[in-house]
């Protein structure tokens, strides 16, 4: 509307999107295939990995339709580089378990 916050922070003819819903949708989506995973998964620590890295995935998407917080490298925000972040040390922690599984 006119006369909301969006309007006025970003202008009446800017497109807004919804983030919190699409938020919401995939992490329950996430959660879906987290629990379609655990069944599955015979490796202790598996699914806390997975949960890394599919949320760091989602969060670092879902950043860039977001313009409420400042780009401080290029195109990416720190909450993209928090998120990556995430993603990566849960594929080393989940390459280190299967590892020490094995072994």
């Amino acid at each position: 509307p006119p006369d909301s916050f969006a309007a006025a922070e970003f202008g009446p003819v800017h497109h807004i999107h919804p983030i919190q819903l699409f938020s919401a949708s995939a992490d329950l989506a996430v959660f879906v295939l987290l629990l379609l995973f655990s069944r599955r998964s015979r490796l202790a620590g598996a699914t806390f990995c997975l949960y890394g890295v599919l949320a760091g995935g989602v969060r670092f998407g879902l950043e860039f339709l977001r313009g409420d917080e400042p780009r401080i490298l290029g195109p990416l925000t720190l909450y993209h580089l928090m998120s990556a972040g995430i993603a990566v040390v849960s594929i080393g922690l989940w390459a280190y378990l299967a590892r020490r599984e094995k072994s």
